[in-house]
């Protein structure tokens, strides 16, 4: 069975950034959707407001912050991975760095994720699996 909040995700893919100094008002909506004082364009890393958005359309707290690690905090930690949970990735190019996205299947090396900004986009893409930070699933949906 899929998350709600996972097709929620899904019916996003292809939202992508605007070229040039416009944003586009869908990205614009994610990011109003986290707290805090940063700029609202779509040149704003926008991955974690992007899943906090999907999880408030059901109204699911998510972690309230653009930084992807907050959501090593957020839920609770599993440790085998469910469709649509949480997977949080280190940054091949900064040390404090991370990526986001919703889980939707492995093999041996790799990980397909659904994310938001993802070479400026929403889309499907894949990972090395080495950088798997941790796995999250919200608190109250039992699985």
């Amino acid at each position: 069975m899929i998350p709600v909040w996972l097709n929620i995700a899904i019916n996003e893919v292809g939202t992508c950034e605007f070229p040039g100094i416009e944003s586009n008002p869908r990205i614009v909506e994610y990011l109003k959707s986290v707290t805090g004082d940063h700029d609202i364009t779509d040149s704003t890393p926008w991955c974690s407001a992007f899943l906090n958005w999907c999880f408030n359309q059901v109204n699911i707290s998510g972690a309230n912050s653009l930084l992807g690690r907050s959501w090593l905090k957020w839920g609770r930690q599993i440790e085998t991975p469910i469709m649509g949970c949480i997977v949080v990735l280190s940054s091949p190019f900064h040390v404090w760095g991370s990526h986001i996205g919703f889980w939707i299947i492995h093999s041996e090396n790799s990980l397909l994720m659904l994310s938001g900004n993802s070479d400026n986009q929403v889309r499907f893409s894949l990972y090395n699996r080495s950088r798997v930070l941790g796995y999250r699933w919200p608190l109250f949906p039992n699985r």
